[in-house]
């Protein structure tokens, strides 16, 4: 389950709720955009009077819940106080607040998506609580953001960096030590926010507490000025232990979060004046094991957090935000019989799984080799398969011959590819979508005769461009060849390459041991638990082995090895298992081809060589669990992962056997997972060749869990979701199944109920960039009944931004339309200038009734220099901006000019601030016709 800005107010455009926590409004919005966008400057600090830029909404492109809670402070000297908010969104994952929430305080890390890569110093990504992406690099230490709204610039001065706002503020990340997250090597991979400053010298401080290389942020103190004045108010966080597990790898070292946010106080004047002290509680999921928050608590001045006893004392409490979050406990019960209609199969035919349709649900396929004949039986988003597509391909397949499947064009649906050992001749089958397949692609054998015959065949992405690659490799001396996928059937010409290192005694496997999408390999050794793991460049290539052992052996016949993303971090993990002592020894990946310590794990139950060890997400929380299966008395063991290495105790699950289904003997009946209905999940299928009979058994519960169901505010309103899972609309290309908000219900607490619907289409993720491109298509049935239908773009540059929409009577007649201009103007390479260029608004569906505003911006600090507003049969009217920079980069409006195409200027007013802070120091609203009448505001500080 998963992976996100200025915004057009328009509750046509999306779902909100507002409730009281204290004297502040808790702000919730169902649909939002992906952080990755674009950003508002609110944590930056530019003030309102800078914010000329469009105010546009990319709310909605994402599909997921949002809920923010501010955290209330004591405002700050010339506006400097923290500004804090507690956020929710439906697709995060579990952190230091439980799953989903988070207080953003900001940081600059090293990019991830491709891979943690210590050596590389131009690979940056930033997140604030308004503003997150990518950095790129303008040489000499400076940085831009890839995608540019904002003009902020980006400095890496000697090992911390130096954030500089268009407004004049000054954002400080790990300058000081405790603000970096570093390794066991002190290579940093994370530096945190520890110091905002504007131009009048004003400043707040954060600092940081570590536990376990996890940083958590733990003082932020505000009020002071460089000129000696000391801070007085102070927001302090405290933390407690957590029963569940959570780990991530950084290259070297595991981190492993162990605490959960429990109270926050607020103070000002002094450490003793307390304003305000918030308390947390916590559930736990019954699925995942890991914490939810379900309670927020507010007291007032007179109560005090004890650290020594990890307690609230005294206080007034205020009414409580009360959150519930659906979770039952993962089972998977008795299933289904069914017989397959198709009378073709027989024992000849080989038995393949696949998503055959693209659509995220496990398809499967009975394939006769040597005649080239299929049986495809698509599996229905109602819980059944059709009734089967018989083909035949017209080739004929003896001996020779090997079989592989993959995604061999890209374009999410499983093909086929039969290729000789002898030639590496090669026939490539491709998926049409409907249970069919292309006719095939062939491509003639490009190596003497025999020469693969001994070598291994494997197939990954080793070029992350999401389509299937095929290797042979050779065990004797790690020689290899690599075929990259053309995308149309075909391949580009063999890759060789090798160190002449005999692996011939090693156990081979393939993962994404880095976490940079593409597929490496590893050899390791049961004697000693030796491993080489080979990363791949991403060209056909690998790096040179990362070689580590423990010493550990694994040499009796009965250890397996086996992979997994076992902490659920995004790397590739391993463990041996030994069944018949019920141990296995898990080996966390660290991200660059190492691994931390072994994690021994006594499994609870004796598993004898006839168990049959079996890996999936049985409770989609995205780590890797193991299930074991012993089909002669129909019984399944469910280890679910904790997420550190050790699994929980058995979940034990036998069914009563029906008429010819005695047992489920390995050899007669195959047992086989997959996610049979798209809930992201992982199922099992047992299906039996001889008697063409299949027995489904789906993972419970389907519906998305560990989401907020409700929330309830502290004056009794409540808001509720409903979600359902992304396989239930019509896709792109997406091959993650992801929880949308479907329904959204608002209750005033007095019997007022509205209620919002969501449709989605056309989700995209873009393999090439890692990301998430948020749906093309969201649809609104608002509390009237009208219907809102809104199209975004999904490109790398201006994704989530609205291309166009249209509100529209319940019966669809179409009552006004809206249709947006985007540019990505190129400042240097990939740093891009996103704005937008024109708005036109389109009333009654008539095309004479309109209004259109046009956008002219500098491009050397991003604000609007003019905005043309015209209309129907209206004059056009011009806004000019002027603007001047009054030191470093501290940028100020100086003019706003409005003139009449016809009636010339009729409105001016100019501005002069203070040079070195930008203080405002004189305002001019001009009479045009008299000036002796022109109101001037001067400014005096203090």
């Amino acid at each position: 389950m998963k992976r996100r800005l200025n915004r057009l107010r328009e509750g046509a455009l999306f779902a909100s709720l507002s409730c009281l926590l204290l004297s502040a409004l808790l702000f919730l919005l169902p649909l939002h955009a992906d952080a990755n966008t674009t950003g508002g400057d609110d944590d930056r600090g530019v003030s309102a009077e800078m914010r000329l830029t469009p105010d546009v909404d990319t709310t909605g492109f994402a599909g997921d819940a949002k809920i923010s809670i501010p955290i209330v402070v004591p405002p700050g000297r010339a506006g400097m106080a923290p500004s804090l908010t507690l956020s929710y969104s439906s697709s995060a994952g579990n952190g230091w607040i439980g799953t989903g929430w988070n207080i953003e305080t900001g940081f600059i890390q090293r990019q991830t998506k491709f891979g943690l890569n210590y050596a590389d110093d131009t690979s940056f990504a930033f997140r604030s609580a308004g503003a997150s992406g990518d950095l790129v690099s303008l040489g000499s230490g400076n940085f831009g953001m890839k995608i540019e709204t904002e003009f902020s610039k980006f400095q890496y001065i000697s090992g911390y960096w130096q954030v500089t706002a268009r407004d004049g503020k000054r954002y400080y990340y790990g300058q000081t030590s405790d603000a970096r997250q570093t390794n066991s090597a002190g290579q940093i991979f994370k530096w945190l926010l520890n110091r905002i400053e504007d131009p009048n010298g004003n400043y707040i401080t954060f600092s940081y507490v570590s536990d376990a290389r996890e940083t958590y942020v733990y003082e932020i103190r505000y009020t002071g000025n460089s000129s000696g004045l000391s801070p007085t108010s102070l927001v302090r966080f405290h933390y407690m232990g957590r029963n569940d597990a959570l780990t991530y790898g950084i290259g070297r070292d595991l981190v492993n979060v162990n605490k959960l946010l429990k109270a926050i106080e607020v103070k000002a004047a002094s450490e003793a004046t307390s304003v305000r002290v918030y308390g947390f509680e916590y559930a736990e999921a019954s699925h995942t094991r890991e914490p939810i928050l379900n309670k927020i608590q507010q007291y007032d001045n007179s109560a005090y957090y004890y650290a020594s006893t990890g307690q609230i004392i005294g206080g007034n409490a205020l009414p409580p935000i009360v959150i519930t979050a659906d979770s039952s406990q993962t089972t998977i019960p008795y299933g289904t019989h069914s017989v397959e209609p198709q009378s073709k199969v027989d024992l000849n035919y080989k038995f393949v799984i696949g998503d055959f349709n693209g659509d995220n649900l496990t398809d499967y396929m009975w394939l006769h080799t040597y005649l080239d004949e299929r049986v495809v039986y698509l599996r229905q988003g109602n819980g059944s398969f059709n009734s089967g597509t018989y083909s035949s391909g017209g080739g004929v397949y003896r001996s020779g011959w090997k079989f592989v499947t993959g995604d061999f064009d890209g374009d999410g649906r499983t093909d086929y590819m039969i290729l000789s050992i002898n030639t590496n001749e090669r026939f490539v089958y491709r998926s049409n979508g409907a249970g069919n397949f292309l006719s095939a692609v062939r491509t003639a054998g490009d190596v003497s005769y025999n020469l693969y015959a001994t070598w291994n065949l494997t197939t990954g992405d080793f070029n992350g461009d999401g389509k299937t690659d095929i290797m042979w490799i050779n065990p004797t001396n790690n020689k290899r060849t690599v075929y990259l996928s053309a995308g149309n059937g075909q391949f580009n010409a063999g890759l060789t390459s090798g160190e002449n290192v005999n692996y011939s005694a090693y156990q081979f496997t393939t993962g994404d041991f880095n976490g940079d999408g593409r597929t490496d390999y590893m050899w390791v050794d049961m004697y000693q638990n030796k491993r080489a793991v080979y990363i791949s460049s991403g060209t056909g290539g690998f790096s040179a082995p990362v070689s580590t052992n423990d010493g550990r052996n694994y040499s009796l016949t009965t250890w397996n090895v086996t992979t997994g993303d076992f902490n659920g971090d995004g790397k590739t993990d391993y463990m041996w298992v030994r069944g018949d002592y019920n141990q296995c020894a898990v080996y966390l990946g660290l991200g660059n081809g190492g691994f931390a310590p072994v994690v021994l794990n006594t499994l609870g139950s004796t598993y004898s060589n006839v168990w049959q060890l079996h890996a999936g997400d049985f409770n989609g929380d995205g780590k890797t669990d193991i299930i074991l299966v012993k089909n002669a008395e129909d019984k399944r063991m469910l280890h679910l992962s904790r997420g550190d290495g050790y699994f929980l105790p058995a979940m034990n699950n036998s069914f009563t056997t029906g008429i010819d289904y005695n047992s489920y003997t390995y050899g007669i009946w195959d047992f086989v997972t997959g996610d049979y209905n798209g809930d992201g999940k992982t199922d099992y299928m047992y299906i039996n060749k001889y008697k063409r009979k299949r027995y489904v058994a789906l993972a419970n519960p389907v519906a998305p869990q560990g989401l907020v169901s409700s929330i309830k505010n502290s004056t009794g309103g409540t808001t509720s979701f409903q979600y359902t899972h992304s396989t239930n609309f019509s896709n792109t290309y997406l091959p993650y199944v992801m929880p949308l908000v479907t329904v959204v219900s608002l209750n005033d607490g007095l019997n007022n109920v509205s209620t919002r619907q969501y449709a989605y289409a056309q989700g995209k993720h873009d393999i090439s960039l890692r990301e998430f491109q948020g749906f093309g298509y969201v649809r609104t049935v608002q509390p009237d009944s009208s219907i809102v239908e809104t199209n975004y773009h999904q490109d790398e540059y201006l994704k989530g931004r609205i291309k166009n929409t249209t509100l529209k009577t319940p019966g669809g007649g179409i009552l006004m339309s809206r249709s947006n201009s985007w540019s990505a103007a190129v400042m240097s390479g990939r740093w891009r200038f996103v704005k937008l260029d024109q708005s036109t608004t389109v009333y009654d569906n008539y095309s004479s009734y309109y209004t259109t505003l046009d956008y002219l911006y500098d491009s050397t600090h991003g604000n609007v220099t003019r905005i043309v507003t015209s209309g129907t049969s209206a004059e056009p009217v011009t806004t000019i901006f002027g603007y001047a920079n009054y030191s470093g980069w501290l940028w100020r409006p100086t003019s706003i000019t409005v003139t009449g195409s016809s009636t010339g200027t009729v409105r001016q007013t100019t501005f002069d601030y203070y040079s070195g802070t930008g203080n405002l120091r004189l305002q001019k609203n001009w009479d045009l016709a008299d000036d002796s009448k022109s109101q001037v505001t001067t400014m005096e500080y203090y």
